[in-house]
């Protein structure tokens, strides 16, 4: 749905941790495993079109302070509280069957 949204489809680097992909005039990054922050910025470090960041938190962090070192071709977005909701029911269901 991000995707959808900033109009950029063509896949980058997936894993489990976070997801980049490129539209014709920037990125979307997404940051899905907070523990994976310093990895994930190290990427983000390697593009040169402008890139808009969205970091999936249960707690609806800002992340603000947590990008201030990096280039200024970063925006920071947040995510859709529809998407939010959608994330938090997966998160729930995965909690409560193990």
């Amino acid at each position: 749905m991000l995707c959808i949204r900033e109009n950029t489809f063509e896949e980058v680097l997936i894993n489990t941790d976070f997801a980049i992909f490129k539209g014709e005039k920037k990125y979307t990054a997404i940051l899905f495993n907070e523990m994976k922050m310093q990895e994930f910025k190290r990427e983000l470090n390697k593009f040169k079109l402008n890139i808009s960041v969205y970091v999936f938190s249960l707690e609806g962090d800002d992340f603000n302070e947590d990008f201030e070192d990096l280039k200024s071709n970063i925006t920071l977005c947040s995510i859709p509280e529809v998407i939010l909701k959608v994330y938090r029911r997966i998160y729930e269901t995965a909690k409560s069957k193990k």
